[in-house]
């Protein structure tokens, strides 16, 4: 008997709880809908809003004085070193291309060296206007690199 008494005082704690619970979301939804309460907030979060744009200023001005970074300071930094990220990595891929270019026409100088060693005639080289041309890939667009008279090839 005693179980089923607080069984049924468990239902009924359930049931005013619920609905106290019920009644406190009504007065707090009635409140908030209030424009007293919304003006209220508005002139909170407008004197916030002054008071943080002071504090920003007055840390800007510290920093000045004592030397140290401001958080637009930090971000700025972070620009800059994504773009020096950016350069550098531009700069890599065409040293990259310059290397290739360079290792390539050192084969070829050392071809045409190895070819007058051995005495190929020179008419066998194509020219054009005081160059050499060390260069054609057939069926591509050609690439023609040129090597100067002074070489004296």
């Amino acid at each position: 008997m005693a179980r089923k008494n607080r069984a049924v005082n468990m239902d009924e704690l359930k049931k005013k709880g619920f609905e106290l619970e019920q009644q406190l979301n009504a007065l707090i939804q009635n409140q908030l809908n209030s424009e007293d309460i919304a003006r209220y907030a508005g002139i909170g979060s407008d004197l916030l809003a002054k008071r943080m744009h002071s504090v920003k200023e007055d840390v800007e001005r510290l920093s000045l004085q004592y030397n140290f970074p401001t958080k637009n300071d930090v971000a700025n930094l972070a620009r800059l070193m994504i773009q020096i990220e950016e350069k550098i990595d531009s700069l890599e891929v065409q040293l990259n291309t310059v290397s290739r270019k360079i290792e390539h026409l050192n084969k070829k100088v050392n071809t045409l060296s190895d070819n007058k060693k051995q005495g190929i005639p020179s008419s066998r080289l194509q020219t054009k206007e005081g160059s050499v041309v060390l260069s054609r890939t057939p069926g591509e667009e050609s690439k023609v690199m040129q090597l100067e008279r002074w070489l004296h090839l």
